[in-house]
């Protein structure tokens, strides 16, 4: 998405400020190369003043004797004449975000700092703490400018970004927030966003202070609002938020490689009083956002009785988003979402990355309410328990549904067959129902879905189940989970149809099953959802630990396989860009991971089960295997043996490596997360 600030077209012409000597070529390429001195760092007057006016003077001089007049080549004179000038403004504003750093920090170095250290102990308590509250103020100033530095790129309209006063107000003190620079300056980098962006933006405003938000959450929440179109574009749009500080991503792996953010407490300020202003959520005295949605169209569920406001609330049908931000128990009667025409969105599960929020529901009956709902693109039932089964009735051809995360339904055991019936269905998330052990046939009519996750392979199949080799002909899937257990390698090799998913990019599979208890009539996965809600937390079978014991305790059985019933799989699509394994049963790697097909596999995750050696046996037509993987995770590998120099070799490309109780790997450097980018560095300068 184009920032709306940036200039037209029409409006690029010679760059204000361009002097004739630049058309005179005064500025020659000596003179730019001036700067490129190893032992010169270019100052941002120099670059400003001289170095990207040079710049746009050659970008006019070649549009303007360029005889080529096909559009996209004029547009990319355009795009590249707007980024420079964009880049032009952006170093002017870094230049007055370092003149006020060097006043501030002048103003605190040319104290009377003698005077302060003779103040006797004789003197009133009231001249230190006079002098104390100047150098406070001091402090303050320069550690608000030095913050923004991290939060923010220059505002395009005030660098200043220091509050009044001796510190920053608290939140919910402070009454003269929306006067502050900081918030003048935040609201002018927010107004330069499009008008998509910035409700994209304000959605931020809905969590609770220092959380830890998934991006997915916020992706189908924009999708589901008609905001973005697509993953790809959340992806892009993130990428922006990052790069311009508006969130701070975690275990970033690289740039606009990560899965989960935080917001500064200062920006989810900002972003509360502009969200009120315009009426997109509304919030109570302490900032919260409420189930009022009077104003707006949007309510979100909150703990202490939200869920009784809201039955009691008139015009439901106005209603186009519901989210649940804090209610751990789902008990309002089912005819409210009958009355929800118009809704959109439904997240009524769990939104945060630990997984630790409990939600429970009296069954499938609350959803019933939605047999009449046809709006709706985006509901989420993720992580919640007592919901044995999805009922049919919402599976109806006119839906609108796009979206629906099942993901941790600990209870749900079955998917009705009309699923097949949602044509508009684009991501369906089924990991964690370790209950449903049989697919749908349904599934194989949803054309337009490009995510599926959960999907069982390797059970007795019924004449009514779909299998794998039933997905073929989905187009567009190009993410997809898998469950095995132990007849997935057998005679029968549905992995083998895999190769046949010519546009797939993510592939997860995962190599556990639960065992089950016929005297109580109910399996394993019971007895871990009592564990869950015992200690609070989520039970994931793919993050436990690889050793036997550790597996027995979670009655998470391995089980073994013979190379000879390993063999069905030819080998991988070679669209492929991430792999996902998890608890693999043998000791060596799977032969269907052939590097020298998967040229563009760029990342490698491995986790849990047996192996020990990653080498893969190759044909003798081809060199020794050598992957292009940048991202590789190795985690639970207790058996996995391998040295540093082994690693390195085996994957020349590799940019991020995280390696979690791997006990046998050998010579590595120190530390869970491995950047090999700054360890290539500091091993350069050592040498």
């Amino acid at each position: 998405m184009a920032s709306s600030s940036a200039p037209s077209t029409e409006e690029i012409r010679q760059p204000e400020g361009l002097s004739a000597a630049y058309d005179s070529d005064v500025v020659t390429y000596l003179e730019l190369l001036s700067f490129m001195k190893t032992d010169q760092i270019i100052p941002f007057k120099s670059i400003n003043d001289v170095i990207i006016p040079a710049l746009l003077n050659n970008m006019f001089k070649g549009k303007r004797n360029s005889d080529n007049d096909i559009p996209p080549v004029q547009q990319l004179f355009d795009k590249v004449q707007r980024d420079l000038v964009d880049i032009n403004g952006t170093f002017k504003r870094l230049k007055e975000w370092e003149d006020r750093l060097d006043t501030l920090t002048k103003s605190l170095i040319l104290y009377d700092w003698e005077g302060f250290c003779s103040i006797e102990r004789t003197k009133s308590a009231e001249d230190l703490q006079k002098a104390l509250s100047d150098i406070n103020k001091m402090v303050s100033d320069l550690k608000v400018h030095t913050s923004s530095a991290q939060s923010f790129n220059p505002s395009p309209s005030n660098s200043d970004l220091s509050i009044p006063g001796n510190e920053i107000p608290n939140p919910r003190l402070s009454e003269n927030f929306s006067d502050t620079d900081f918030f003048i300056s935040f609201q002018a980098r927010y107004d330069s966003l499009n008008w998509e962006q910035r409700r994209c933006l304000l959605y931020l405003s809905i969590f609770p202070e220092s959380s830890i938000i998934r991006k997915k959450v916020l992706t189908y929440l924009w999708i589901g609002e008609g905001f973005i179109d697509s993953t790809t574009t959340g992806d892009g749009l993130f990428e922006q938020l990052a790069t311009k500080g508006f969130i701070e991503p975690v275990e970033e792996k690289g740039i606009g490689d990560f899965k989960s953010f935080k917001i500064n407490p200062l920006i989810r300020l900002a972003l509360i009083t502009l969200a009120r202003h315009a009426d997109f959520f509304d919030f109570d005295s302490d900032d919260n956002p409420t189930v009022d949605f009077t104003r707006s169209s949007r309510a979100c569920l909150l703990k202490e009785g939200s869920l009784q406001r809201l039955s009691t609330q008139a015009n439901h049908e106005k209603l186009e988003v519901l989210f649940n931000v804090g209610e751990s128990y789902l008990d309002f009667p089912s005819e409210c979402f009958s009355k929800m025409k118009r809704i959109v969105v439904l997240h009524l599960g769990n939104w945060s990355c630990s997984g630790d929020n409990i939600i429970e529901a009296e069954g499938a009956a609350l959803l019933e309410g939605l047999s009449d709902v046809r709006l709706l693109k985006y509901l989420s039932l993720n992580g919640i328990s007592g919901i044995t089964e999805l009922p049919g009735s919402i599976c109806k051809p006119d839906c609108d549904l796009m979206i629906l995360d099942l993901k941790a339904c600990w209870n749900l055991d079955k998917l009705p067959n009309e699923i097949g019936s949602l044509t508009k269905l684009t991501h369906l998330d089924m990991s964690g129902c370790y209950l449903i052990d049989s697919m749908p046939k349904g599934l194989a009519s949803l054309q337009d879905i490009q995510v599926l996750k959960g999907f069982v392979i390797g059970s007795p199949r019924t004449k009514g189940q779909c299998t794998l080799s039933d997905l073929e002909k989905l187009e567009k899937l190009r993410k997809l989970g898998l469950y095995a257990n132990r007849k997935t390698t057998g005679e029968k090799g549905e992995l083998n149809c895999l190769s046949n998913f010519k546009v797939l990019r993510i592939l997860t599979i995962s190599w556990a099953i639960v065992s089950s208890e016929s005297k109580s009539g109910k399996g394993v996965v019971h007895k871990i959802l009592a564990n869950a809600k015992k200690h609070n937390r989520a039970v994931q079978t793919h993050e436990a630990p690889a050793s036997p014991k550790s597996i027995e305790s979670h009655t998470i059985q391995m089980y073994s396989a013979s190379p000879s019933r390993t063999t069905s799989v030819t080998s991988l699509p070679a669209s492929l860009e991430k792999v996902d394994l998890r608890c693999w049963p043998l000791s060596r790697m799977p032969n269907w991971m052939q590097p020298w097909k998967l040229k563009s596999l760029k990342k490698l995750y491995i986790r849990g089960g047996s192996i020990s050696d990653l080498q893969i046996l190759q044909p003798e037509e081809y060199d020794s295997p050598l992957w292009t993987v940048k991202i590789l995770r190795l985690k639970f590998l207790r058996e996995l043996k391998m040295d540093w120099p082994a690693l390195t070799t085996m994957f020349p490309t590799l940019e991020y490596l995280e390696k979690v109780n791997c006990p046998e790997l050998l010579s590595f450097p120190p530390g869970e997360v491995l950047r090999l980018g700054e360890i290539r560095s500091e091993a350069g300068t050592s040498r």
